[in-house]
C-alpha cells in the first residue's frame, strides 16, 4: 500500500517496477525535490526494503543506494543497503555498509554528546542487528573447525528437529516447514550453527549434567527462542 493511487509515490513505485531500476536515478531526484514530505528517507528505505523482499533486489538496492547519497549520516541508509546485499549473498559488500553504519552510529553519538542542546529525545540507533548480521557473516567468513566427534555427537533426533552428520559437516531438517532437504549447517562455534541464506536464525545446543546433548535451542533476531528435546534413545 503506497497511498493514494494517483499520488507522486505510487506512481513512482509502480514506474520502478515496470520499467526497472534506471527509474530511480531519472525520476527519484526530482521528486524528491518537489515533495519532500512524501518522499523521505525513511519511506525510501521502506520502498526498498519491500521491492528487495518481493524479490527486485536490483529496483531495492537502486533505491538504497539513493538514500545512502542523499543521507550519508544516517547510519539507518547503510544498515539497509547493508542487509539488502547481505540477502543477495554478497557477503563482503554487506560488511562493509555495515561497518559504515556502525562509524556512522559511534560518530552520531560523539557529536550528541558533545553538543550542548542535543535531542535528548532522537532515538539512538541499535546495534544488535547489524551485530547479529555481522556474527552471520564472520561463520561463513571465517569458518570454526570443529572436531569430526563432536559433530557426530550432536547428530540425532529433537523432536521435530533433526541432525545428520555426513560429509564431515552437520544437517539439519525440521518437519511442517517448506524445506523437504536437509540443509546444511556451519559452525559459529562448537555448539552453535547457522544455514545459509537464513540470517534470521541460528540454533544452539544445550547439554546434560554427563554433557550429553540435550536440546536444541533455535534462536531468532528478534529475540524469540524455542527448544526442541532430544528424543530419547
Amino acid at each position: 500500500d503506497y497511498g493514494q493511487y494517483d499520488s507522486p509515490l505510487p506512481i513512482f513505485s509502480w514506474a520502478v517496477q515496470d520499467r526497472g531500476a534506471g527509474v530511480v536515478e531519472e525520476m527519484l531526484p526530482k521528486l524528491k525535490e518537489e515533495y519532500p514530505d512524501e518522499f523521505t528517507s525513511a519511506v525510501i528505505g521502506w520502498i526498498g526494503r519491500e521491492f528487495n523482499d518481493a524479490g527486485l533486489t536490483e529496483e531495492g538496492i537502486a533505491l538504497l543506494t539513493f538514500n545512502v547519497d542523499t543521507n550519508p549520516e544516517s547510519p539507518d541508509v547503510y544498515a539497509d543497503l547493508a542487509g539488502a546485499y547481505l540477502g543477495q549473498g554478497d557477503r563482503k559488500k554487506a560488511r562493509q555498509y555495515f561497518d559504515k553504519a556502525l562509524a556512522k552510529a559511534k560518530s552520531k553519538v560523539v557529536v550528541s554528546d558533545a553538543a550542548e542542546n542535543a535531542d535528548d529525545d532522537e532515538e539512538a540507533f541499535d546495534t544488535t542487528r547489524i551485530t547479529w548480521a555481522m556474527e552471520y557473516i564472520e561463520a561463513f567468513d571465517n569458518p570454526v573447525d570443529v572436531p569430526a566427534d563432536h559433530l557426530q555427537k550432536l547428530a540425532g533426533d529433537y523432536e521435530t528437529r533433526h541432525i545428520q552428520f555426513r560429509d564431515g559437516s552437520l544437517w539439519y531438517l525440521r518437519d511442517g516447514t517448506s524445506r523437504t532437504e536437509y540443509t546444511k549447517l556451519t559452525p559459529m562455534s562448537n555448539d552453535t550453527y547457522v544455514m545459509e541464506g537464513v540470517v534470521y536464525f541460528r540454533m544452539q545446543f544445550e547439554y546434560d549434567d554427563e554433557g550429553r546433548p540435550a536440546r536444541i535451542v533455535g534462536m531468532y533476531d528478534s529475540g524469540y527462542r524455542d527448544e526442541s528435546p532430544r528424543d530419547d534413545g
